[in-house]
């Protein structure tokens, strides 16, 4: 999982599982395939221009 900008509105930011690398791009989906902004729509991410990268052991620190 991942927080990036969104390509269409910068100042939003969106949650989203990486599913596929290609270099240094990244393809992005949303869990509610019907209906998510993801990579379908914009296209693969470029690395920069992913924020944060939740892990399991990064949740572990909210408990």
């Amino acid at each position: 999982m991942v927080v990036t900008s969104d390509p269409r509105k910068p100042e939003r930011f969106l949650v989203k599982r990486c599913v596929r690398r290609e270099g240094s791009l990244w393809e992005l989906r949303g869990d509610n395939e019907e209906y998510s902004t993801d990579s379908r729509s914009f296209g693969l991410v470029p690395a920069r221009q992913l924020r944060w990268v939740i892990s399991p052991r990064s949740l572990r620190n909210l408990r």
